[in-house]
C-alpha cells in the first residue's frame, strides 16, 4: 500500500513538473506565433486585404482546422494509450454535441473582432482585447474551482493596468498595429486616450463587438480545460484522496522508502511506471489535435449555412476574392490561425486559461521591443511602464504556478511561529 502511494506521489510530483515547464515554454512559442501573424498580415505597405467578408474569414478559418483530426489519429496509434469503453450518450456529447457548439462559439468570438477593427481605435481594440485575463480569472473560479491567491489577483490587476498604459499611452500618436494583429484597422492619427473617450455611436457598438469577443474566447478556453481534461482531473483527484489518507506509521514506511529509492533499490520499478515529459506532451498534443479537428469538421459540416443565409439577407454579400492580397490573406490567415490556436490549447492543457491569457500578454512589451530593435522606435516612459508591470505580472504567476510564493510564506510562516516542517513538507 505504502509502496503504490510512494509511486503515486512520485509520478503526480514529476507529471506536474513537466507540464509547468511546458506551460511556460509554450507562452513563448504562443508570443512568437502572434508576432509572426502580426508581421505577415503586415506584409503590404497599406495594410488593407480590400476584402471585407468577416465570416467567411473566420468560416473557412475553422474549416482548415480539421487536417489536425489526422494528426490526433496519427498520435493516438503512437501513443497507444487505454481508454475504457464509452456509451453511445457520452460519445455524442464528445464528439457530437461539444464541438458542434463550441465550433460556433469560436466562429462567432472570430467574427465580432473582425466585425470590430474598422470600427474601433487599434489602441482601444488592443486594451479591451487584451484584458481578458481578468474575465477568465473570474470564469476560473466559477467553473473550475481556482483558487483565488493573492498572487493571481495582483497578477490580473498589474497586466490589466499594463496593457491600458502601452495601448493608451497619451504621448503615442498610435499604438502598433502588431498589437491587435489585424490588417483591416485603419490608422489612428489622434492620441490613444482622447480617442478612446471621445466615440461615436459606431465605435461604441465596435466596443461592444470587441467585448463580445473577447468574453466568447474566455468561455471557449474555459469549456475546453473543463470538458476536454476531466479524465485527467478525476485521476489527480483520485491520487491526492489516496495520499490525504496516510497515518504516522505511512509517514515513517514513506521515509523509508524514500531513503531506498535513493540507494537505487526501487528506482528501476518507479520509471517503469511513471509517464515520460515525452508522454505527458504527446497526450496534451493529441487532446488539442482532437478538439481542434472536430470543431474544424463540423465547421465544414455545418455552419457554412449562414453563408447563403448573410448573402439574401445582405449582411455579408459573397464573393470570391480577386486582388493578390485578398488570396495571400485567405492562404496565411488558416495556417497562421489554427496554429496559434493549437497551441492555446496544448498550453491550457499543461496550466490554466489564465496562464496562458496573462502569458500571452506578454506580445505588447515582445512587440515594443521589436520595434526598438529593428525599427530603432523608442518607446515613451508611460509605455516601458506598462510594460514592466506586465512582465511582472507574468513572473508573479509563474511563481505562483510553480508553488515558489506559497513555499516562501509556509517558510515565513514557519519561522514566525518556530515550526519545525514536516517530512511530507520537503522536496
Amino acid at each position: 500500500m505504502q509502496h503504490d502511494l510512494l509511486l503515486i506521489h512520485t509520478k503526480e510530483k514529476r507529471r506536474a513538473l513537466y507540464k509547468k515547464i511546458f506551460g511556460v515554454v509554450l507562452v513563448f512559442c504562443l508570443v512568437a506565433a502572434w508576432l509572426g501573424m502580426g508581421e505577415l498580415l503586415q506584409m503590404d505597405e497599406s495594410g488593407k486585404s480590400g476584402y471585407d467578408k468577416p465570416y467567411f474569414l473566420s468560416w473557412f478559418v475553422h474549416c482548415l482546422y480539421s487536417v489536425y483530426f489526422l494528426l490526433w489519429l496519427f498520435l493516438e496509434r503512437f501513443i497507444q494509450r487505454r481508454r475504457e469503453p464509452m456509451r453511445t450518450s457520452e460519445k455524442l456529447v464528445k464528439y457530437c454535441y461539444i464541438p458542434l457548439f463550441i465550433s460556433l462559439i469560436s466562429i462567432l468570438c472570430n467574427y465580432t473582432w473582425f466585425k470590430s477593427l474598422p470600427l474601433t481605435s487599434v489602441a482601444a481594440n488592443t486594451a479591451i482585447n487584451n484584458s481578458s485575463s481578468a474575465f477568465t480569472f473570474v470564469l476560473s473560479i466559477m467553473f473550475l474551482r481556482e483558487k483565488a491567491t493573492a498572487a493571481k489577483v495582483m497578477s490580473v490587476v498589474l497586466c490589466t493596468l499594463g496593457v491600458f498604459l502601452v495601448a493608451l499611452d497619451p504621448d503615442s500618436p498610435e499604438t502598433p498595429q502588431v498589437l491587435s494583429n489585424s490588417s483591416n484597422v485603419t490608422e489612428n492619427k489622434t492620441p490613444n486616450a482622447s480617442r478612446f473617450l471621445s466615440i461615436t455611436n459606431e465605435e461604441a457598438a465596435g466596443y461592444l463587438l470587441v467585448i463580445i469577443s473577447m468574453i466568447l474566447n474566455a468561455f471557449y478556453e474555459i469549456v475546453y480545460k473543463r470538458l476536454c481534461n476531466e479524465e485527467e482531473a478525476r485521476e489527480d483527484n483520485s491520487s491526492r484522496m489516496e495520499l490525504e489518507v496516510l497515518t504516522s506509521d505511512d509517514v515513517k514506511t514513506w521515509k523509508k522508502m524514500e531513503e531506498d529509492r535513493e540507494g537505487g533499490e526501487i528506482e528501476e520499478e518507479m520509471d517503469d511506471k511513471n509517464e515520460t515529459g515525452t508522454r505527458v506532451f504527446l497526450m496534451a498534443v493529441s487532446e488539442a489535435s482532437e478538439f481542434t479537428g472536430l470543431i474544424g469538421i463540423w465547421s465544414l459540416l455545418v455552419w457554412w449555412i449562414f453563408l447563403p443565409i448573410f448573402h439574401v439577407t445582405g449582411l455579408e454579400i459573397f464573393e470570391i476574392p480577386s486582388s493578390s492580397t485578398a488570396v495571400k490573406l485567405l492562404c496565411l490567415m488558416p495556417v497562421l490561425d489554427s496554429s496559434y490556436n493549437f497551441l492555446s490549447l496544448i498550453g491550457i492543457s499543461f496550466s490554466s486559461p489564465l496562464f496562458i491569457s496573462i502569458g500571452t500578454i506578454l506580445t505588447i512589451p515582445a512587440s515594443v521591443v521589436a520595434d526598438f530593435v529593428f525599427s530603432a522606435d523608442i518607446p515613451t516612459w508611460s509605455s516601458a511602464f506598462g510594460m514592466l508591470l506586465i512582465t511582472i505580472s507574468f513572473v508573479m504567476l509563474t511563481a505562483d504556478d510553480f508553488g515558489f510564493v506559497e513555499v516562501f510564506f509556509q517558510k515565513l510562516r514557519r519561522r514566525w511561529v518556530g515550526e519545525k516542517p514536516s517530512y511530507l513538507d520537503r522536496d
